[in-house]
């Protein structure tokens, strides 16, 4: 059968042991020896605390390296849900800017496609008139006999 374990504190002088053990003498003995948890299902020590004459709470002093991993991952997605939150709260401002930016660079490109295809154009009419034909579709190239060359 398999034996539970359970939180003991192990009281010695000032010092106060944490320890996740199945029974009071392993946790004596993982206390004596320092033998720290390597996760919360482990056997071994937690945190060591000391008592402090006029605090009403003990002081911590060391903790398993899974509880200071935990705290500062912990910190750390804290931080990082701040800066979304913070993110969030400037978006539809951006969003805006960034919109009317968008719409400036169309309009701009637009008028260049436009000046484009006036001038190619007008570049065109004279050998449509010299050739005697109207174009089918404006945009294709067409063959200039005289110059062997499309334009």
């Amino acid at each position: 059968m398999k034996q539970r374990n359970h939180f003991f504190e192990i009281r010695e002088s000032s010092r106060i042991f944490e320890v996740w053990a199945p029974d009071d003498k392993e946790a004596t003995h993982v206390a004596r020896f320092k033998k720290w948890a390597a996760s919360k299902s482990h056997v071994g020590l937690r945190r060591i605390l000391r008592t402090v004459p006029g605090e009403p709470w003990p002081v911590l002093v060391e903790e398993a390296n899974y509880l200071t991993a935990a705290r500062d991952g912990a910190e750390k997605n804290r931080a990082s849900e701040e800066l979304k939150r913070q993110a969030a709260a400037g978006a539809p401002e951006r969003m805006t800017k960034r919109k009317a930016a968008e719409d400036a660079a169309y309009a701009l490109r637009v008028e260049q496609m436009r000046v484009e295809r006036e001038v190619r154009r007008k570049k065109l009419e004279p050998l449509d008139d010299r050739l005697g034909r109207s174009p089918l579709l404006p945009t294709l190239p067409r063959y200039d006999p005289e110059t062997c060359e499309w334009i």
